[in-house]
């Protein structure tokens, strides 16, 4: 019966969080993010994050904006702008301050149900970020991100999954990779809630860069309606 499925995942839940968390968790992160269907196959996404680090409070916020388009039942691509404002001790002033990061990125998602409850998912980013401050607008870097994703799919409300996502610097080499492990929640067709524990790595050395705590809450918008369903 689904009840006790729905059941059987919420346990393995609780007890994989508690597992996951058990070395040092020096970040929490809590966001929220919003769709809206424009026309078929393409969405516009707006989403907001704050960032808390251990020792530090609030270390960074940020805003993203963008849209995503549905090729077909498996891929989809989007265009995204990151707006980060990232607190900083300015030893000159001897206080904090904020500083200003823009970052341009672009997504390819492919999705494809091996079972009847297991989904895999790759994706492909590129992303660019410009420092914005006294001295100008200054480049920071350029990435190829590559993430495969293990996800457990079923008509449950719960889908517990798995990440590892690699960090290539353009005309560096790999320098950073992202383990993650999550579940998300639909509290309706509307409404969701996810967590997940993640970890990063360098590259080389593997050596753990702390662990983060992710929380965000996902909220869908009603399309708007054609004049032919309004009739």
């Amino acid at each position: 019966m689904r009840i006790w499925k729905d059941a059987g995942l919420l346990a393995g839940l609780i007890v994989f969080v508690p597992f996951m968390t058990s070395g040092q968790v020096n970040g929490w992160w809590g966001g929220l993010k919003v769709e809206k269907k424009i026309i078929s196959g393409l969405t516009a996404e707006v989403e907001g994050q704050a960032r808390f680090y251990d020792g530090s409070g609030l270390k960074s916020w940020l805003a993203d904006g963008g849209l995503e388009y549905k090729v077909n039942k498996y891929v989809s691509a989007g265009v995204f702008y990151r707006h980060i404002r990232r607190r900083k001790f300015d030893n000159d002033l001897g206080t904090y301050s904020y500083s200003t990061r823009h970052r341009f990125y672009g997504n390819i998602n492919v999705r494809y149900k091996v079972t009847d409850w297991l989904r895999v998912e790759y994706r492909f980013r590129y992303q660019n970020q410009f420092k914005d401050d006294q001295a100008g607008i200054v480049a920071t870097g350029s990435y190829f991100r590559h993430r495969l994703e293990l996800a457990y799919k079923t008509k449950s409300p719960f889908s517990p999954y798995l990440s590892a996502d690699v960090f290539y610097q353009i005309k560096a080499g790999f320098d950073q990779v992202r383990y993650k492990a999550g579940c998300d929640y639909d509290i309706n067709k509307r409404n969701s809630v996810g967590i997940a524990c993640f970890a990063d790595y360098t590259i080389p050395g593997m050596s753990r860069q702390g662990q983060v705590v992710a929380v965000q809450y996902g909220l869908k918008l009603k399309s708007a309606k054609t004049k032919k369903q309004r009739a």
